[in-house]
């Protein structure tokens, strides 16, 4: 990849472009870029690519919701919404209710028509993702559904699945700074300057949990 060739894919959308670093996570080592490069822009993209070789380059969309769907050994285990922080940090999932959501964004869940979109693009997602245990970043764009985003691995949004499971109540799953412990907070790790919790006060989860011994919800 060469600098022309990410000047290139910049110019290629109108809405913006998503930059990231070859080991970018969770909203780090990535970069928001207009059709027309900034100086800034190209330094960065210059030293990214001098580090790693390559970047990664995607659309930016206006995203009226996003969700993530998780597979574990091949099994569809289900869904749960990022709690995005600008610039596009991710800070955790949502587990519980949905009334910050519009009306029709609702109906997409209660229907199941996020599941059925994707099921209808890709019939086998842990068989193209070339990984049993995998997740998708699904985007509601225009009231269309559009895959963002392939992860051929564990992710966070699994985590936050199977707490879920164990703790109906849980709301959120969050990674803070361990200075903001709070007393609603269940604490699921011990770490030195972060912990990872879950949010308690909200059983109502309307999206669908597997138990191990569960029939799967829905079948892929």
């Amino acid at each position: 990849a060469s600098l022309d060739d990410v000047a290139a894919a910049a110019r290629a959308n109108d809405e913006g472009t998503i930059l990231k670093a070859e080991y970018s996570s969770s909203g780090l080592g990535a970069r928001t870029v207009a059709r027309e490069l900034t100086e800034q822009d190209v330094a960065w993209a210059r030293n990214r690519l001098k580090a790693d070789g390559v970047l990664t380059a995607e659309p930016r969309y206006e995203l009226e919701a996003e969700f993530t769907l998780e597979w574990y050994d091949g099994f569809f285990c289900g869904v749960s919404r990022p709690i995005v922080l600008p610039p596009g940090r991710w800070h955790g999932q949502q587990l519980g209710a949905t009334d910050d959501l519009a009306t029709d964004v609702k109906e997409f869940l209660r229907d199941n028509v996020i599941e059925n979109d994707v099921a209808a693009l890709c019939d086998d997602v842990p068989g193209t993702c070339g990984s049993a245990t995998c997740g998708l970043d699904v985007g509601l764009v225009r009231g269309d559904t559009k895959v963002l985003e392939c992860n051929a691995r564990t992710t966070m949004s699994h985590i936050a699945l199977a707490a879920k499971r164990r703790v109906p109540n849980a709301s959120r799953f969050l990674v803070l700074p361990k200075r903001d412990l709070a007393p609603h907070h269940l604490p699921l790790t011990d770490g030195e300057h972060f912990v990872a919790v879950l949010e308690l006060g909200d059983d109502s989860g309307p999206f669908p949990f597997l138990d191990e011994n569960d029939d799967v919800v829905i079948r892929w």
